[in-house]
């Protein structure tokens, strides 16, 4: 009788802890912005929010939008741009590009990657691909 009240307890919190941590992204979506300039040119300035991603040709940045054309924006921009050694986590940035929303796409095996939601869950709403880097201020 024991047991089982301890396993409905721990349950019962995970059910709660789900239910708590869902709330907050949908929080943390509702306030992001960064749509509402897709299929736009701009320019964006915000933070390195992660360790960049290097690739063989390109460097792949989490970037926490600040402004967008002057304007406040909020959310987290995934930008693509060419090799840059110099950008760090917690660098301020500038880059200009096209804002699109991140697409799902056919792999080699033939399987739909659902990359929109992948994206989702590092807190990622928008892309810039590709991204040209315009000014970097050391964080």
């Amino acid at each position: 009788m024991r047991r089982a009240l301890l396993w409905i307890v721990l349950l019962t919190a995970y059910g709660l802890f789900l239910f708590v941590r869902v709330g907050l992204l949908w929080e943390q979506e509702a306030k992001d912005t960064l749509l509402e300039y897709q299929g736009q040119q701009v320019t964006a300035i915000g933070t390195v929010s992660a360790d960049p991603d290097l690739r063989a040709t390109s460097d792949h940045l989490n970037i926490a939008v600040a402004t967008i054309n002057g304007e406040r924006a909020r959310g987290v921009l995934l930008a693509i741009v060419a090799r840059q050694a110099d950008v760090a986590y917690g660098d301020t940035v500038t880059v200009s590009g096209k804002v699109e929303q991140p697409q799902a796409f056919e792999t080699d095996t033939g399987r739909t990657f659902d990359y929109t939601d992948y994206l989702r869950v590092q807190g990622v709403s928008a892309m810039m691909s590709p991204a040209t880097v315009v000014d970097v201020t050391a964080g």
